[in-house]
Parts: structure tokens; C-alpha cells; sequence
């Protein structure tokens, strides 16, 4: 078949359909779709409020989002030099910097920083920075995060779900909000991967 047949052939939306379908039902039968998946998640406490955290082993820094900031009541102290890259490369700056915020996890009282992100799938992203703080191990056949503070062993419990989509991303009515949700909705896969890069410093000639 010629190419200019194909393209004829392809012009018809019943035969493009049934195509569409039936390529659809081969890779489905055959294991080839792509599993959409969760992150790792625990239980955690922040001024004695549950929340559930997410364990990110892509992630270099730990991030808050804003709306529980602005629930608990707690004041950002400082601005961030930081820029946050997703693992798509979309970026976004945080808010600013809270130092040494108590989180608890299974009775272990923590002071880690976080940026604070205007973030709305999540409450609280724990970074590889705490990860090395409390020396943590994560053991993906029980599902156990362990890790040691002020010389003693703690284990939690984790919900790693699989076949599981992401929340769909919201309809943007309004080109300024494109910046707010984009950095929430990513590919499956790399959800919650993130680096982070340090802002340079503009030095101000004009006076």
C-alpha cells in the first residue's frame, strides 16, 4: 500500500477507530500498557495533626505545601534561593524556608527544613535530606521505612499503591494559574522526582 492509500485509509474515522481499539485491546492483552502508580506514603504528625507524607527518594529537599502552612498556622521565615525542577523540567520557586518544623513520625519528634511549595496533591514531600538525617532504609518488600533518631530504631508502615492514576489535572481557565498547577500534574512515573538548583544572585550596578 502506497503511502497516499494509507493516509486515504487513515482519513476515515470509523476505520481509525476501530484501529485505535484495536491496538488498544493488543497491548492491554499483552502487558504493554503503562501502570500508572503512587508514591510511597507514612503516617506522619505535624503540631499534632495526621498527615500523610510522601517518601521521595527523587527528591533532594523536603517541601510542605502551602495550604497546610496556612492550616497550622505556621509563618515562613525566610526566602528561598532555590528552584525546583521536576523530572519533566518544569520548575518552580518555592515560597520560603521553614527551619527545624517538628514532624513526628511513630513517636520520633523530628526538626527537619522544608521549602514551601504551592503544592495541592500533597501535604508534606520528605526529602533524601532527611532521609540521610535519620538514617532511613525503606524495604520495598514489606513495605517497612525504618530509621534512627537520638540513638534509637523506629519502623513505620508505608501504602505504596499500584495501577493507581494520579488525580486528573484541574481544567486552567486562566493563563497565571498554568504555573500554579503545572508542577502537580507529571507523568506517572516521575511524579514526584525532583532537583534542586540554586537561584544565582544579580548584583544590582544601577546605583
Amino acid at each position: 500500500m502506497t503511502q497516499e492509500k494509507w493516509e486515504a485509509f487513515l482519513a476515515n474515522a470509523s476505520i481509525r477507530n476501530a484501529l485505535s481499539a484495536y491496538l488498544y485491546k493488543e497491548a492491554k492483552d499483552n502487558n504493554l500498557l503503562p501502570q500508572h502508580v503512587t508514591p510511597v506514603k507514612c503516617n506522619v504528625q505535624i503540631k499534632s495533626q495526621p498527615y500523610q507524607a510522601i517518601i521521595d527518594s527523587g527528591a533532594a529537599v523536603s517541601m510542605i505545601a502551602h495550604s497546610v502552612v496556612k492550616e497550622l498556622g505556621l509563618k515562613i521565615e525566610h526566602a528561598s534561593n532555590s528552584l525546583i525542577v521536576s523530572a519533566v523540567g518544569t520548575s518552580t520557586r518555592p515560597l520560603g524556608i521553614i527551619r527545624d518544623l517538628p514532624i513526628e513520625i511513630e513517636g520520633a519528634r523530628i526538626p527537619i527544613t522544608v521549602e514551601v511549595v504551592p503544592a495541592t496533591s500533597y501535604s508534606l514531600l520528605l526529602g533524601n535530606d532527611l532521609s540521610k538525617k535519620i538514617n532511613a532504609n525503606y524495604n520495598w518488600a514489606t513495605g517497612c521505612y525504618s530509621f534512627k533518631w537520638n540513638s534509637r530504631k523506629y519502623s513505620t508502615t508505608t501504602t505504596y499503591e499500584s495501577d493507581h492514576p494520579l488525580p486528573k489535572q484541574p481544567t486552567i481557565t486562566k493563563p497565571e494559574e498554568l504555573d500554579f498547577y503545572e508542577q502537580e500534574y507529571l507523568t506517572p512515573r516521575e511524579s514526584y522526582s525532583f532537583e534542586i538548583r540554586e537561584i544565582p544572585e544579580v548584583n544590582d550596578d544601577s546605583g
